[in-house]
């Protein structure tokens, strides 16, 4: 039974500290909120009637709580009345904050590579992507220095791919040429990335699954780079066995939160069925299904689907990668970081660079070399200066303004900074030039006109975007 104080207490689930019986409440009113996500009709008769979900569970609840976490007029009309808040409310949503404050760690600091000049670049793609993207897009994405990829495309085909996966086409097993090659590449992801590796995944345009040995990658994975990668898959309904071992994996490597992909209420269904509320306490369902209350970002394949509803009218993205994207089925590497899908982009994401390599070596040394050539810590004097495209500038006393659909900032209190801002927004001068010119005109010392420059590139600004056809270069 539970003890007492942990009806009203709040525990911290994911350092294991709340009980088997707290777990199992947390976990019952996380698959109401599942199954309300994802079905229309489950929606309806929950707003007419809140006890509605404990009777189709048989779960205990209170028709409060269910109101309150579903509701948001009835939160706040509740809320303004002083009563006092269910504590499995206040549970439910500590367990949500948890995530959101990992995810939030992942981003500014575990993330963050070792490599001074690759953390300098990917804190400027960060910067830019929260103006480009907008605060609360921005917050979600965690720039991830490494993501690899087992397979060579994905056997799921969804419509609203936003990577627009192609056909499941090669599978790169766990021989023991290919497991030596895996450690290898590891090893050398570590020797590059630090400890920031770590936290990259083992899929991205690709079903994991979809490769039979994708257990013992992701377990050498986890001994080598020191985290156990999380785990992100449409066919958990397919492979409850192999679910239950990846959980179990995760559990005991410092795993953190799984994900499975809901692609209709028959799927959601076949999960539910087969996994209690307590054993997926450490899975977040993405609410994919037809009738759920999510939109797809318009971007790759959903982008051809602009006349369902359940597509944005605006640019997005689900990229989640500023560094390293490896295939290890075509031994390619390519350098990406995310931006708003467009005609120029239309997978939401830049690609620097596509490149073959040959064994963890040349990999290694391919990485570095990358870094050096795109992550500049700064505009070299002959570099032409001017704003990212997709930005409006406009100028202010002392001060610059740039702004995209989603907001806009004020940069001020810098050597020149309203002269700089003009120069810059003609398109035509380089960084030395900018500096000879305005040193000349007003005896400031280019060093203090340089340094503007510099912090303006460093808000992420500056147009650093890199040439369009990259991103269609084929290696085969």
């Amino acid at each position: 039974m539970i003890e007492t104080n942990e009806l009203t207490e709040i525990l911290p689930i994911f350092s294991g500290k709340g009980s088997l019986e707290y777990n199992r409440r947390i976990g019952e009113t996380k698959r109401v909120l599942e199954r309300w996500t994802c079905d229309n009709d489950f929606r309806e008769k929950t707003a007419a009637d809140f006890s509605y979900p404990s009777a189709y569970f048989n779960f205990d609840l209170d028709p409060d709580e269910v109101g309150i976490l579903t509701d948001p007029e009835y939160a706040k009309a509740f809320r303004q009345s002083g009563s006092e808040i269910p504590s499995i409310v206040k549970q439910y949503r500590s367990f949500v904050n948890e995530k959101i404050s990992h995810r939030d760690r992942l981003q500014t600091i575990g993330c963050a590579p070792e490599n001074e000049r690759l953390r300098k670049w990917r804190q400027r793609q960060i910067n830019r992507c929260y103006i480009e993207l907008g605060k609360a897009k921005s917050a979600a994405i965690i720039h991830s220095p490494i993501n690899f990829e087992l397979t060579k495309g994905c056997s799921v085909g969804c419509w609203f791919c936003a990577v627009a996966s192609e056909k499941l086409s090669k599978v790169f097993r766990y021989t023991d040429d290919n497991a030596k090659l895996w450690n290898e590449t590891l090893q050398s992801v570590k020797n590059v990335l630090g400890n920031s590796g770590s936290f990259g995944t083992c899929y991205y345009a690709t079903e994991p699954l979809d490769n039979p040995d994708y257990e013992k990658f992701i377990t050498d994975f986890g001994r080598i780079l020191g985290h156990f990668p999380q785990t992100t898959t449409a066919l958990a309904y397919k492979y409850p066995d192999r679910i239950r071992t990846i959980l179990k994996l995760s559990e005991e490597n410092n795993g953190f939160v799984e994900r499975f992909s809901v692609l209709s209420l028959p799927i959601l269904e076949k999960i539910h069925n087969e996994f209690s509320p307590e054993e997926l306490i450490r899975v977040e369902m993405l609410p994919q299904t037809n009738e759920s209350n999510s939109v797809f970002a318009k971007a790759g394949r959903a982008a051809q689907h602009m006349d369902s509803s359940k597509v944005s009218e605006e640019g997005s993205t689900i990229a989640c990668i500023t560094g390293f994207l490896i295939n290890m089925a075509e031994k390619s590497i390519r350098m990406v970081t995310p931006c708003n899908s467009s005609k120029r982009w239309p997978l939401g994401y830049w690609t620097l660079a596509n490149e073959p390599f040959t064994d963890a070596q040349d990999l290694e040394e391919t990485m570095n070399r990358l870094i050096e050539k795109f992550a500049k810590p700064f505009p070299e004097a002959d570099d032409l200066m001017r704003f990212h495209q997709d930005f409006t500038y406009a100028p202010a006393t002392n001060a610059i303004e740039v702004s995209s659909v989603y907001m806009r900032i004020r940069i001020k209190d810098l050597p020149l900074i309203s002269e700089v801002g003009e120069l810059i927004s003609q398109g035509k001068f380089t960084a030395g030039e900018i500096a000879a010119k305005l040193s000349s005109s007003t005896g400031e010392p280019q060093e203090n006109i340089f340094y503007t420059i510099n912090r303006m590139f460093d808000y992420g600004i500056l147009d650093e975007e890199p040439d369009t056809s990259i991103q269609h270069k084929r290696l085969d």
